[in-house]
């Protein structure tokens, strides 16, 4: 059995994350950005458009002050009435003109320019220039300019022909504020977006959430009776339908980890019963005829009695040192496995063996690099269960033999009373076949104290039949450990 350890235990504790306030957050620095660069190009196009379809319209009104110039032979004459065009004499937001003549000679000015003059920067007439400027009295005005020819039909780059310049403007305010309604409902329509996406990928995940709560709601319920199942695949999303599929292999394996507990503190207490049992009786025995003479008699079943229970906890210590991460492990260093093997066999099967026969199937040398302390735990230990649960007359075959750059270990015995279902528990820690007799000298825990050697030096252990005959057999790799 493998315990398992807070790696982490005395450590600084990891901040606790929260994956919808990381995804919030990651996404939320995402879009609005995007909606900000979006706001930031769809107010650069419409401020443009603004600009453009006011600079049109003072620039249709320009050449409609442009229609009001005739020439004659001796001059170049403005027709112009103030009393039919008051927006250029009013003095609430007039509009501003200035016309030039082709000598550069200023032929008329408006009277809302009350003798300022507004700057000669002329455009064609396919291409007037728009500006802004400000006035000696400190107001901003929008204009533009272009250059007429004086002739209808003239063009304006041809040998002779005359132009007369017009610059027409009016107060920045009207833009401006054009400008400014243009911003704000550009900046109100960028907001809502960023907040419309913002609540949408709340509730996104706020929802992502719930289905995660459920998981764990229905993790939260598992009972002792539910354990094998987290009852969370139901409406399951596929992102984390392998975490609930893991979850419930991991509860299904702590399953079998408990229901192995509860069966190893049951046959712990069975084993302990029968001995204690036999030992109170002699004691109470004892006790009742003191001067019998089956005082020595009684005092042989305590002592036997003792070594017996002293042999069941001396397996239990081999097994837990075995399994404790903390016990340090001998250094791998090479040795003869053949050697060891023989010298296991010899001691083993002595005193056990009875009528039944030991046949070795060993080279004359195996050299290995192991733990060689930890191959003569695991020989003795199958030696001792194939010669303990073979019939008297049975053969035990012990083999040897090279495998790769490691070696293969095996041991096989007749056993009649095991079936594949019962193979499955075959190094459960204290369990032993009904069927068969019960032992004296063994207490169901060899093949586990097996078990652990081979997992603390990265062995390979496994158990199978071969009709009516029991295998065990160990894999050596040379990496060692």
């Amino acid at each position: 059995m493998t315990l398992l350890r807070d790696r982490h235990a005395g450590a600084t504790p990891a901040p606790r994350i929260s994956i919808r306030k990381y995804l919030l957050s990651r996404l939320l620095c995402l879009i609005l950005p995007i909606v900000a660069i979006g706001v930031t190009v769809h107010w650069s196009i419409e401020g443009r458009l603004l600009r453009t379809l006011f600079d049109e319209s003072l620039a249709d009104k320009t050449k409609s002050l442009a229609s009001l110039i005739t020439e004659h032979p001796d001059s170049i004459r403005f027709n112009f009435a103030d009393e039919f065009m008051p927006e250029y004499s009013r003095e609430e937001d007039p509009y501003y003109f200035q016309i030039w003549r082709p000598d550069g000679s200023v032929l008329e000015r408006s009277v809302s320019l009350r003798g300022d003059d507004l700057p000669r920067n002329l455009g064609r007439i396919d291409a007037p220039r728009s500006f802004s400027t400000t006035l000696e009295s400190g107001r901003e005005i929008r204009c533009v300019g272009i250059r007429f020819p004086i002739r209808q039909g003239a063009e304006l780059d041809a040998p002779g022909a005359g132009s007369v310049g017009i610059v027409l403007g009016v107060d920045a305010a009207d833009l401006n504020a054009m400008l400014a309604q243009g911003r704000f409902e550009v900046g109100l329509t960028g907001l809502i977006s960023a907040l419309g996406i913002s609540l949408v990928v709340f509730l996104a995940l706020r929802r992502g959430a719930r289905l995660l709560q459920r998981v764990s709601s229905a993790v939260a319920d598992v009972g002792p009776g539910l354990i094998a199942h987290s009852g969370a695949d139901g409406d399951v999303p596929e992102e984390i339908r392998p975490i609930v599929r893991s979850l419930d292999e991991s509860m299904e394996r702590i399953r079998r980890f408990i229901e192995r507990e509860q069966r190893f503190n049951a046959n712990v207490a069975h084993e302990l019963r029968t001995p204690i049992a036999e030992l109170r009786a002699a004691a109470e025995v004892a006790l009742q005829w003191p001067d019998s003479d089956a005082a020595e008699h009684l005092a042989e079943d305590a002592r036997n009695i003792s070594v017996q229970m002293g042999t069941l906890i001396e397996s239990l210590l081999e097994l837990a040192r075995l399994e404790g991460e903390g016990e340090p492990v001998s250094a791998p260093a090479s040795f003869d496995l053949a050697a060891s093997i023989r010298l296991v066999v010899e001691r083993t099967t002595n005193a056990a063996a009875g009528d039944r026969v030991v046949t070795l199937n060993l080279p004359e040398r195996l050299d290995i690099v192991s733990v060689r302390s930890l191959w003569e735990v695991i020989a003795r230990n199958l030696i001792e269960n194939a010669v303990e649960y073979s019939p008297a007359d049975g053969e035990v075959i012990v083999s040897l033999e090279r495998a790769g750059d490691g070696a293969h270990l095996r041991i096989d015995n007749f056993t009649a009373k095991l079936d594949a279902k019962l193979l499955e528990r075959c190094g459960e820690r204290l369990w032993r076949n009904a069927a068969e007799d019960r032992s004296e000298r063994h207490f169901g825990l060899g093949l586990s104290i097996v078990d652990a050697a081979c997992q603390r030096i990265d062995h390979e252990f496994e158990c199978a039949l071969d009709g009516q005959r029991f295998i065990a057999s160990v894999r050596h790799a040379r990496r060692g450990r």
